[in-house]
């Protein structure tokens, strides 16, 4: 069995859109057991995720980042599963898809099934969902800022490095100058 994402993920895999590529490349070579199994381990690191409460503000920014990468997996899983147009059916809003992803994922638990049979079930009712909402839309149109959140998620940890930089500075002037007193 192939594991490209642990369901206990804890740390930022796609960070460049050549991180994507790999993904999407690894996804391709996946057998379809695999494939399934991927896509469940997702959906395990997500509902990890997501359950708990992190009242530390960097921490919980980290798993908010994490979470949206783990978004964008389902989302390129789904690309590959349903062809790059399924998301007319969601009048391309990424919020109200991964609602939706949430919302059958959610369903899905209640059967009890086994990680592959629950996976196959999830993308089973997704696709019934696109099915009776495809829309007669223009397909959207793809460009290299698909996964926008990759960005995003520089930016916001570029932004993390600056504050704790500045907090460890501010610590240490603190203890200088108590060491004074």
């Amino acid at each position: 069995m192939t594991i490209i994402t642990s369901d206990l993920q804890n740390s930022l895999q796609l960070r460049t859109q050549e991180d994507v590529d790999n993904y999407i490349q690894q996804l391709n070579n996946l057998s379809s057991d695999d494939f399934y199994q991927e896509f469940m381990n997702i959906l395990n690191a997500k509902y990890h995720l997501t359950s708990l409460p992190y009242n530390n503000p960097l921490v919980a920014n980290e798993k908010q980042q994490i979470v949206a990468e783990l978004n964008d997996k389902i989302f390129i899983i789904c690309m590959l599963k349903f062809g790059k147009d399924f998301l007319n059916s969601f009048n391309g809003d990424l919020r109200y898809f991964n609602q939706i992803v949430e919302e059958i994922d959610n369903q899905v638990n209640l059967l009890n099934l086994d990680g592959i049979s629950h996976s196959k079930k999830v993308l089973s009712e997704l696709s019934k969902f696109i099915l009776e909402n495809k829309k007669d839309t223009p397909p959207i149109k793809s460009n290299n800022e698909t996964f926008t959140n990759i960005k995003r998620n520089e930016e916001v940890q570029n932004n993390d490095n600056k504050i704790i930089i500045t907090i460890v500075l501010i610590t240490i002037v603190f203890i200088i100058i108590l060491l004074n007193i």
